[in-house]
């Protein structure tokens, strides 16, 4: 698959063509709403796509022929506001297809030239794991890694994946349902203590694995708001320190100094090395298209969907049938989860034993290279941080 496919450009021209006036789940805004007497009661989401409101019949969502076209409206009002009712519809669901092994669809996405090849192509790994499954990670690296590159390309095609800079809660709230697979959080840093607390009840429970997340600030009369969270996993994304500033000017921009132990153990951390502050890792360059995305690369880029959405429905099952035994169990229960579910789809990737290890002993490599990185700067910030709160992290990451 030619690489120049990725590129941003295209990806907006495949999505353009592919969705055009396409209703997604990501255009719904509100709860099922009820409309008429109680005997002649009709159900409906509400949507909003371009400006206009909708109102889309809640058989059409359950009988998961969403995305759809919608071929027929009616206008109405309900309470004082103007809609138009969905009356037919037709169906484009991408359907799945294999049509390539698991490792062959994750090397010919984004096969771009890296200075860390294994390095970029476990976190390929590790943001599908994301999608397919449900994970809460950080990653540590330098600009210009590709860590949220990789995310938005998925986005474009799959839909369901954000990214948030300076996440607040208002932003959060707004992307919290059932829609949204892969949240990633870049920029959490330099934040006010209303911010802190808003960040770590989140936090919280989407690193304990909760179904629902319930906002505790803006109910009223004795009830809460809640946001469903069971199909979401999390990615936190954070570049290394200035090296021209002091670790002390900066120890806010650091998540384990913004949180304390009971959130910085639920959100398992990963570091990859490659790259320096003024050296992206990834050399591809791209410039600006100007040639449109012709019938084969919009075919090309639609088959290798069709594959993600085949692995994304049976990966689990495949690598079942791996016999292949994972030498890593990490004490702390919710880090090693995240990393028993990541080690699934490296088991998925590999094939043979050796491989995997070879995998899983990366993976575990970059977690400890970021706790070994942590533990150093604590160290030698001693003001600010006590011995026995090192001590702990360095106990949260034995292995069993």
């Amino acid at each position: 698959m030619d690489s120049l496919l990725w590129h941003y450009d295209n990806l907006e021209q495949w999505n353009e063509k592919y969705y055009k006036d396409v209703f997604l789940l990501t255009h719904l805004i509100g709860d099922e709403i009820a409309i008429g007497k109680e005997d002649e009661r009709e159900y409906f989401y509400v949507a909003k796509k371009d400006t206009i409101m909708y109102l889309i019949p809640s058989e059409i969502i359950e009988s998961g022929d969403m995305p759809f076209i919608a071929l027929e409206t009616l206008k109405t009002a309900y309470k004082g506001k103007a809609f138009q009712v969905i009356k037919k519809i037709k169906s484009v669901v991408l359907r799945e297809e294999q049509t390539t092994t698991y490792k062959g669809m994750i090397d010919s996405w984004m096969d771009y030239n890296h200075e860390e090849k294994e390095r970029y192509t476990l976190w390929k790994i590790i943001v599908d794991t994301a999608f397919s499954s449900r994970v809460n990670m950080r990653v540590l690296t330098y600009p210009g890694w590709m860590k949220d590159s990789v995310l938005f390309t998925l986005s474009r095609l799959r839909g369901s994946c954000f990214s948030v800079n300076k996440p607040s809660l208002p932003k959060l709230k707004f992307l919290l349902n059932n829609s949204t697979k892969v949240l990633g959080l870049n920029e959490v840093q330099q934040l006010e203590q209303h911010q802190k607390l808003d960040l770590a009840k989140f936090y919280e429970d989407t690193g304990d694995f909760k179904t629902q997340y319930i906002n505790p600030t803006r109910g009223t009369k004795g009830t809460t708001e809640i946001c469903k969270i069971n199909n979401m996993s999390t990615l936190t994304f954070s570049n290394f320190p200035d090296s021209k500033k002091s670790y002390e000017s900066q120890k806010e921009e650091i998540f384990d100094n913004i949180f304390d132990p009971k959130i910085r153990s639920r959100i398992f951390p990963l570091l990859f090395k490659g790259g320096s502050e003024t050296i992206p890792a990834c050399k591809q360059r791209f410039e600006h298209l100007t040639k449109k995305l012709d019938d084969e690369g919009v075919a090309q880029i639609t088959i290798w969907l069709r594959n993600h959405i085949f692995y994304e429905n049976n990966g689990y099952k495949l690598a079942s049938k791996k016999d292949f035994k994972n030498k890593y169990i990490i004490k702390n229960n919710r880090w090693d989860r995240n990393f028993q579910s990541v080690c699934e789809r490296l088991k998925l990737y590999s094939d043979s034993q050796e491989e995997f290890d070879k995998w899983t002993t990366l993976l575990y490599s970059c977690h400890k290279e970021y706790l070994d990185f942590v533990n150093k700067g604590l160290v030698s910030n001693y003001i600010y941080c006590g011995k026995e709160e090192i001590q702990q992290k360095v106990i949260e990451d034995e292995v069993r």
